[in-house]
């Protein structure tokens, strides 16, 4: 058929389930759309029909992660407002401690089911509750969204001596962890389906001026891949839309080390209140890592190079500076004397 719908289901390497995608909808390319897309349109039926499998190597890319030291600022902003939708880790609470150091001001929004009501103050979907500048929202209520910006509004404005600007910062996909399978809807509801609701409260604000980071943990496999959230994947690939949709937002991705240590924090901390250019961000191992676009082809020919050469190669630097430096380079074979073995090495690894 020229169209197919499926209903796709994924387990992971445990056998559990991992994600299920319901009514995804398949559609045949015919070979005169093909032709217009990788041909030039001139060229022949068969010569294009050889040539094919060339010109589509060179039109795919692949995500890579390169380590990059973010340049120090010395650029300073005081009086910031922040709104943190926080989680329940506790890092959300360290971030604002260090920003509220740094004279900034943070509201605190929490979802209803992770922080308990302790107060009767309750008015609609949204109350504050009995600690100054915290808030708790329903995640699946859109109207919640648009009473906390109403009602941060006179405050921001004050805050920033008339101007309507915060920064706003995401956590809440850190509290997602490998729920049983019953659950994970209801947990998407809350992770995306609290970001889709301020965005679009956002949107009913035009006088905001706004910068969006979204923080999950372990969402993206960026060295050897370990077990990933991939509950949390979603907002990374919902992040990527809003920065199509929505470019005056800025949305930030920034993926935590599954350790988190301080220096972790701190690199947060800092590509929070001084932003670069990069906007895929992942921190590993104490280093910073961004994401590039590299050409499949490319790639493919660097692999292959140090399977199909017959010489002996070493491992060394093309020059100093970085890991990223590092390539096969020709190495000499010299003949093992009385006494020795020569050993043929089919694979290795290398730990920093």
């Amino acid at each position: 058929p020229d169209v197919l719908k499926v209903n796709l289901t994924l387990w992971d390497a445990t056998g559990s389930l991992a994600a299920v995608m319901t009514g995804m909808t398949l559609k045949q390319v015919g070979r005169p759309t093909l032709q217009r897309l990788f041909g030039d349109g001139e060229t022949s039926a068969s010569v294009a029909e050889a040539e094919a499998p060339k010109a589509l190597e060179s039109w795919l890319y692949e995500l890579v992660w390169r380590s990059q030291v973010k340049e120090q600022s010395s650029a300073t902003v005081t009086n910031r407002s922040w709104i943190v939708f926080a989680d329940a880790q506790g890092i959300g609470d360290q971030l604002a401690k260090a920003l509220r150091a740094e004279g900034d001001r943070c509201f605190m929004v929490t979802p209803t089911d992770s922080r308990k009501e302790n107060n009767n103050s309750q008015t609609g979907p949204l109350f504050q509750t009995a600690e100054t500048d915290e808030y708790s929202i329903d995640p699946s209520t859109p109207e919640a969204f648009n009473q906390l910006l109403s009602t941060l509004t006179p405050t921001l404005i004050a805050e920033q001596q008339g101007k309507l600007d915060c920064q706003l910062l995401y956590l809440w996909g850190l509290d997602a962890s490998n729920e049983a399978s019953e659950l994970q809807t209801r947990l998407q509801e809350k992770l995306c389906g609290g970001l889709l609701h301020l965005v679009q409260a956002i949107a009913q604000f035009p006088a905001l001026t706004a910068r969006l980071s979204v923080v999950p943990q372990q969402a993206q496999s960026v060295e050897v891949p370990p077990p990933l959230q991939l509950q949390q994947t979603t907002l990374w690939g919902m992040a990527r839309s809003l920065r199509l949709e929505h470019p005056k937002l800025a949305c930030t991705c920034i993926d935590l080390d599954p350790l988190n240590t301080e220096s972790n924090q701190q690199q947060l901390l800092e590509d929070l209140t001084h932003p670069d250019k990069e906007d895929q961000i992942a921190y590993r191992q104490d280093q910073r890592f961004v994401a590039r676009l590299a050409s499949h082809e490319d790639l493919q020919a660097a692999r292959l190079s140090v399977v199909s050469r017959p010489d002996n190669l070493r491992l060394g630097l093309t020059q100093y500076g970085t890991p990223e430096d590092l390539a096969m380079l020709l190495a000499p074979r010299s003949a093992p004397a009385a006494g020795e073995v020569e050993i043929r090495v089919l694979a290795g690894g290398l730990n920093f």
